[in-house]
Parts: C-alpha cells; structure tokens; sequence
C-alpha cells in the first residue's frame, strides 16, 4: 500500500534521480534521488485517493478474504484436534 501511495505523490518517473546544480555556479551539487512534487494539488488528490482506494480494499478484505480463511481455518481445526477432547483433561486422558 505504501508503494501506492509513493507513486501518487512522487509519480511513474524512471528517473532515479535529478542533480541540482548551484545558481551562482560555486558549490557542489545537490543529488536528489526521488524528486517530489511541488504541486498542492498533487498533494490534495493524493491523500483522499489513497485512504479511498485503501479502505475500498480493506472492506473487499474482510468482507470476501476473511470468510474462506475461516472456513480454511476451522477445516484445520476439524481434522487435527478430537472433538470430544475436554479441555480440563485433554491430553491427560490420552495416556
């Protein structure tokens, strides 16, 4: 989800990064690896972008996901563990 939101703000660039050279022609210059936008609207469409984009996702998880890895999870449970096991006297029972 972070990738998602990097590239909204930062963008689809190849570019790995942009080297600023200084105005007055004296001085080193400065490498910047991932130039951000500067643009507020980029930063005003970003933000509610991704939190509806990672909310839609998160009600998708839970509402389709979560149920089969339940289903998956008591199966497990169902062929591993006896059912008539008691809890008190599980293992002791056993011996």
């Amino acid at each position: 989800m972070k990738v998602g939101l990097a590239r909204l703000i930062y963008g689809f660039s190849t570019a790995p990064y942009h080297v600023e050279q200084p105005k007055d022609g004296q001085g080193e210059a400065i490498e910047h690896y991932i130039p951000r936008s500067t643009n507020w609207f980029v930063w005003a469409l970003a933000i509610p972008t991704f939190f509806v984009v990672e909310y839609t996702i998160a009600h998708f998880w839970t509402t389709y996901v979560d149920a089969h890895c339940a289903k998956a999870t008591k199966w497990m449970e169902d062929k591993m563990f006896e059912k008539n096991e008691d809890e008190k006297h599980g293992v002791a029972s056993m011996a």
